[in-house]
């Protein structure tokens, strides 16, 4: 609805915005109008990870779309890149 009331109508321009506003204090870090912005963004915890190529990873679980308990380890790949994104919904 916030992205609406500014002007952005279509399904790509409400997805790009709402992204874009998510995504606003890990963007810029160092804006202070951002960092006191309003409860939404005040509290958002999105940033950029810190794990780079050939780091180590932790061995966590994890769960599949079929609801089965797996380890890292076991669905990476050594032979080919692995991109690993987490996150969380509450």
């Amino acid at each position: 609805m916030v992205v609406q009331e500014f002007g952005y109508k279509t399904s790509t321009e409400t997805s790009y915005a709402l992204q874009m506003l998510r995504s606003a204090r890990a963007l810029f870090p160092n804006d202070i109008e951002i960092q006191n912005a309003t409860f939404y963004l005040k509290y958002n915890r999105a940033r950029r990870g810190e794990l780079g190529v050939g780091d180590i990873y932790k061995d966590v679980a994890l769960m599949t779309c079929g609801q089965e308990e797996t380890k890292l380890s076991k669905i990476i790949n050594s032979e080919k890149a692995t991109v690993i994104m987490s996150g969380s919904v509450t």
